[in-house]
C-alpha cells in the first residue's frame, strides 16, 4: 500500500469506523488472506462495532501485502445495501487529484507535451469509474427524469435486462451480485439505475437496446433512438486529447453528485436541517431514510441522491451551497465551491 492509499483511508477513518459492517468486512478479508484467524478472534473480542472496525483498519494499514488496498476496496464494494458508497468515498480522492493536476498544468500552458498529455490520460484512466468514457449529462438527466417510469416498467423484466447488460460487458459479475442481493424487483431496478451512469455512455445505449429487445417502451426515452448517431455526436464533441479532457472536466463540474461524498461525510445530523431547506415541497420522507439507514453518513447521502432524482435540473450546486450556508454550515459550502 502506497502513502496516497494510506492517506485516503486515514482521511475517512471516522466514517469507516462508524459505517463498516465488521462481519462482512472480516469475512471478505479473511477469504483473501489479509486477516488471519487470530486477527478475527481479536476483532470479535472488541465490545462495539466502532472498536471492531478500528481494529480492522489498523491491521489494514499494517499489512505488508501489495494487494491489500485493492482487496480492502473490493471488500467495501461487496457490502450489502451500501451501493459502493464507502469505496467511492475513499477513491474520490484520486479522481479529484487527477483532475486538479490536469487543470493546474493546463492553466500554465496550452501546449502540453505529448508525454504529459499521455500521463494525464493515464491518471484519468485509473479512476474508479471503470469505463472509458463518462455518461453524458443529457443521458444522465434522462435516467433521472424517467426513473419512476423505468422503475415501474422494468420490474417484471429486470432479470433478462441485467443478464443482457452482463453479456454486453456493460455491468460486471460484481454488479450482477449487487443487484441480486436486493430483496424486491423494485430495489433491483433502482440499483441498476444507480450503476448505469458510472458505466459510461455505451451503458445508456445498451440499456435502451435491452428495453427494446424485451418490449419495454418508455415514452421519449427508448423510442426512436438512433444509437449510432448518438455515438457519432458524442465522438465529435471529444475529438483531440485536450478538448476531450476539458469536455470531461466540464461534465464533472456540472455533475453536482460529485460533491455528495464530502457533504454527506461532514453533515452528520445536520442533513435533516438541510433537507428542510432543499425539500420545500416535502417530497422526501425523513423517516423512510432513517428506517433504511442507521448511520448519519448513509442517511445524508441517501437524502442528497433523492433530492437530485426528484428535483432534477433544479437540484443545482448554487442551491446546495445556499442551503448549507442557511443552516450555518459554511464550512461544508466552502468545500464544494
Amino acid at each position: 500500500m502506497d502513502q496516497e492509499q494510506r492517506q485516503a483511508i486515514l482521511d475517512h477513518w471516522h466514517t469507516l469506523a462508524e459505517s463498516m459492517p465488521s462481519n462482512d468486512m472480516t469475512n471478505s478479508l479473511i477469504t483473501e488472506g489479509i486477516l488471519s484467524p487470530n486477527d478475527l478472534q481479536e476483532i470479535n473480542a472488541k465490545e462495539t462495532e466502532n472498536k471492531k472496525n478500528t481494529t480492522i483498519l489498523t491491521k489494514i494499514l499494517a499489512s505488508v501485502s501489495p494487494d491489500c488496498y485493492a482487496i480492502f476496496i473490493d471488500a467495501l464494494r461487496q457490502i450489502p445495501n451500501k451501493n459502493s458508497r464507502l469505496a467511492d468515498m475513499i477513491e474520490s480522492r484520486f479522481k479529484k487529484q487527477a483532475s486538479a493536476d490536469y487543470r493546474s498544468d493546463a492553466s500554465k500552458s496550452k501546449n502540453l507535451s505529448s508525454a504529459h498529455k499521455r500521463q494525464t490520460v493515464d491518471q484519468l484512466d485509473k479512476l474508479p469509474k471503470k469505463c472509458s468514457r463518462s455518461m453524458t449529462q443529457e443521458h444522465r438527466k434522462m435516467l433521472i427524469d424517467k426513473r419512476i417510469l423505468l422503475t415501474q416498467k422494468c420490474q417484471d423484466q429486470i432479470l433478462p435486462i441485467y443478464e443482457y447488460l452482463l453479456g454486453t460487458n456493460v455491468i460486471t459479475s460484481y454488479h450482477k451480485q449487487t443487484i441480486e442481493s436486493k430483496s424486491t424487483a423494485f430495489e433491483k431496478v433502482c440499483t441498476l439505475l444507480d450503476i448505469l451512469p458510472e458505466r459510461g455512455d455505451r451503458a445508456f445505449d445498451e440499456f435502451c437496446k435491452a428495453l427494446t429487445n424485451f418490449k419495454i417502451t418508455v415514452e421519449n426515452f427508448n423510442t426512436g433512438v438512433d444509437f449510432e448517431d448518438t455515438r457519432k455526436d458524442t465522438d465529435v464533441t471529444q475529438q483531440g486529447s485536450d478538448s476531450g479532457l476539458i469536455h470531461a472536466n466540464q461534465q464533472d463540474e456540472d455533475d453536482i453528485s460529485q460533491y455528495f461524498f464530502d457533504v454527506a461525510e461532514h453533515l452528520e445530523e445536520d442533513w435533516i436541517n438541510l433537507k428542510l431547506k432543499l425539500d420545500n415541497a416535502g417530497k422526501i420522507e425523513i423517516k423512510n431514510i432513517q428506517d433504511k439507514y442507521k448511520k448519519n453518513y448513509d442517511q445524508a447521502y441517501e437524502f442528497l441522491e433523492q433530492w437530485l432524482i426528484i428535483y432534477g435540473e433544479n437540484a443545482t450546486k448554487k442551491r446546495l451551497i445556499g442551503a448549507l450556508k442557511a443552516i450555518q454550515r459554511k464550512d461544508i459550502a466552502d468545500k464544494i465551491k
